[in-house]
């Protein structure tokens, strides 16, 4: 009798561990999932991946799946997910940042919504330093609008860009063109000499500076690929987007 009390006890107590673990582990999903990371999640959750993860059906859906998940108890894609994004540098604005554009691609994350005019303004300094800029702007419009000084003004993306409100964009500059993605998927493929003619005059110069523009609201964190941070070296700024 006492053995079997103690057998008892001890499968109790091993069930409630495991319990707990997986109730720690599944609320990491749970924020995953809210956050919209982990997209393979949603195989679990018998949802298509291209609907948007802040959908509130989504969630419901996921939620229905919790016993199983809890069973299967396998949380590392999640987990993997999640220390993808402690590689994000927190966003200091009127701060100039060395940063060799043409070697590695630049990525902003964003989570601005569609209208709310918010903005991503970036501005990068050719070897001519401080007294010379060139900035990227893309505004939170409806529908979402980019501009490219000397080469573009206000114009509309020419696709259609993913429905996610989490948005990370990636910036690839060479000495003839500017490409910008969105969640992976490529919206704009600027080439210069078709552009103002100024235009290549000017974003033909290497970038050796970066920095976020303090009328910037919507930028969350950068990052350069392949993932290495960059030095940050803080300078006395007070610039304006004219030229």
């Amino acid at each position: 009798m006492k053995l079997f009390l103690f057998t008892l006890l001890v499968a109790t107590t091993l069930s409630a561990m495991t319990e707990k673990k997986c109730d720690k582990q599944y609320a990491k999903l749970e924020t995953c999932l809210k956050k919209g990371y982990g997209t393979k999640w949603l195989e679990n959750c018998e949802r298509n991946e291209e609907i948007a993860m802040e959908d509130p059906a989504v969630i419901k859906k996921c939620k229905k799946h919790e016993r199983k998940l809890k069973k299967r108890c396998d949380y590392t894609q999640c987990a993997e997910e999640e220390e993808v994004e402690d590689d994000w540098t927190d966003i200091t604005r009127e701060v100039q940042i060395d940063y060799d554009l043409e070697a590695h691609p630049l990525q902003i994350k964003t989570d601005s919504a569609a209208g709310s005019g918010e903005r991503l303004l970036v501005q990068f300094y050719p070897a001519a330093g401080r007294e010379f800029r060139i900035t990227i702007l893309v505004t939170f419009s409806d529908p979402l609008q980019y501009v490219v000084n000397f080469c573009t003004s206000y114009t509309p993306f020419p696709v259609t860009l993913p429905v996610e409100q989490d948005k990370v964009w990636t910036f690839t500059k060479t000495a003839t063109d500017l490409k910008i993605e969105c969640n992976g998927v490529e919206v704009l493929n600027l080439l210069f000499s078709n552009a103002h003619t100024s235009c290549a005059t000017t974003w033909s110069k290497d970038v050796e500076k970066i920095m976020f523009h303090s009328m910037d609201k919507a930028s969350d964190g950068y990052r350069q690929q392949p993932g290495s941070k960059v030095t940050v070296k803080a300078r006395d700024s007070s610039l304006s987007l004219a030229e």
